[in-house]
């Protein structure tokens, strides 16, 4: 299903023809080409334990119940849309729909997706009801080919730009480094 901030939830279709685009901590992205649009899924932690399990099927349950996957992804993507959209740019940002992806669906992508997914991200696996579609960048439209300083190729390049805080305000100034830069060595050292 597929919702804008207006719009009612409608049926989404996987499509045939999608190409595994990487993936962070948090998202799988999924490019689909024939309607030049990225897939971002929310992943979870893999539970370890068979109670883990029950745990993510009960979640799993709530969130569809209770509509609380769908509340959060469109908290989500109204940050986005109010907040960093304008900071960036319009014309360098797309919108974002909120796609619902049924159990099914998470299981065909789960069940593909495991040849280029790096053994270090299986840890993670696809949250069930959470998921966003935006405009595929790295296939620029025809009408911005006039604005380019360059002749086109087949090649195109995207890149992802994340916002990250690098800064101390003074109620943080006890710390050693920004929470930023202390979450990274904080990572580093885990792993």
């Amino acid at each position: 299903m597929v919702t804008g901030d207006n719009d009612p939830l409608s049926d989404f279709q996987i499509t045939e023809e999608w190409i595994y685009r990487g993936e962070g901590n948090c998202n799988v992205v999924l490019s689909l080409p024939k309607s030049r649009k990225i897939l971002r899924i929310r992943k979870i932690d893999r539970p370890r334990t068979l109670i883990g399990w029950l745990i993510v099927w009960i979640n799993d349950f709530l969130y569809w119940y209770c509509g609380k996957g769908i509340k959060e992804e469109l908290r989500d993507l109204k940050f986005y849309s109010t907040v960093m959209r304008p900071l960036v740019g319009r014309r360098y940002t797309s919108e974002a729909d909120q796609v619902f992806l049924s159990r099914k669906q998470i299981k065909i992508f789960e069940d593909s997706l495991g040849k280029y997914r790096p053994e270090f991200r299986k840890q993670k696996i696809l949250q069930y009801s959470r998921a966003s579609l935006f405009d595929d960048f790295a296939f620029i439209p025809k009408d911005e080919y006039e604005y380019l300083p360059f002749e086109m190729s087949q090649n195109t390049y995207a890149i992802e730009i994340k916002p990250k805080q690098g800064w101390r305000p003074l109620s943080e100034k006890h710390f050693p480094a920004c929470l930023f830069c202390m979450h990274q060595y904080l990572k580093v050292r885990i792993h």
